[in-house]
């Protein structure tokens, strides 16, 4: 009887401290931190890791692909998210010297029969090589974080959107979420990404056009959250000041023209956001002063 009632209350206790631990794990602030933690830990391997993609060879000129020939185009089998890409498979399943692109990334919806694979010239053993490329491009029903950071992007965005509806109206979430924005996007901004046409020791030359850049990342990562936090002056006032950092990191690094505009447009968009969303005179100032 006694281990019995010792058991008994053992369990009560596990019981409660499994419950605090489970609510604890629940908090936002909690969850967002995992999100970007997550997120840096694949920006940290960039250009070339065990996750986001292995070094196939140096970088080249997209080829001229009218004057190669014919070429096999290999549908999708299945509809689903692409969850992982092994580059390093497509392009060996190819014979030398051919031209892979890859009509997809990690992270886009397929659909079922539209192009997965397009290889210059069409290769003599095309059941092969279909198979082989199946299975290096993994197709799930959900997005997944082993090798997509535009996830991420995503899963913070949606945090932000949910805190700034009307239904749940927390502004201190969503500038949460735009501090966590920042330091993420700081490090992928300044990180060298995989050149998108690549020759292997073999010839073959793999194409991967599909693949987002930097400009790409900063409208994925700032569009919809700068529309829905127009009329959230502490959150655009965030926003702004986060900008106006990965601005001055893009331009003390150099050779980023095109993300320090990508940059600048948010700003503007912003505030012409926050002038048509009626904000007070006075925080609009504010806004522009830190804009500025």
């Amino acid at each position: 009887m006694l281990v019995a009632l010792l058991l008994a209350l053992a369990s009560v206790v596990a019981i409660v401290v499994y419950l605090d631990r489970i609510s604890r794990q629940q908090y936002v602030g909690r969850i967002i931190a995992r999100v970007a933690r997550e997120t840096l830990s694949l920006i940290d391997e960039l250009p070339y890791g065990g996750r986001v993609g292995m070094r196939l060879g140096d970088p080249v000129p997209s080829p001229d692909l009218a004057a190669i020939g014919n070429p096999l185009v290999m549908p999708a089998p299945e509809d689903g998210w692409v969850q992982q890409i092994s580059r390093r498979a497509v392009i060996a399943s190819t014979p030398p010297g051919s031209v892979v692109r890859l009509e997809t990334r990690v992270g886009a919806f397929l659909v079922r029969g539209t192009p997965l694979v397009t290889v210059w010239p069409s290769p003599p053993n095309p059941d092969r090589v279909a198979r082989t490329i199946d299975d290096a491009v993994i197709v799930g029903p959900a997005r997944t974080m082993q090798q997509d950071i535009d996830f991420g992007l995503r899963q913070l965005n949606d945090v932000a959107l949910r805190a700034l509806s009307p239904a749940v109206n927390d502004p201190t979430t969503a500038t949460e979420v735009v501090l966590r924005l920042g330091s993420v996007m700081r490090p992928l901004l300044l990180a060298e990404l995989p050149a998108q046409s690549t020759r292997d020791p073999a010839g073959r030359i793999l194409l991967t056009p599909y693949d987002l850049d930097h400009v790409e990342y900063v409208s994925h990562a700032f569009d919809q959250l700068r529309l829905y936090a127009a009329g959230h002056p502490h959150v655009v006032l965030a926003l702004v000041r986060t900008l106006r950092m990965l601005r001055d990191g893009c331009q003390t690094a150099g050779q980023r023209s095109e993300v320090i505009a990508a940059l600048d447009r948010q700003i503007e968009l912003t505030l012409s956001g926050c002038a048509r969303a009626g904000i007070p005179p006075e925080d609009l100032a504010r806004i522009e002063a830190a804009a500025a």
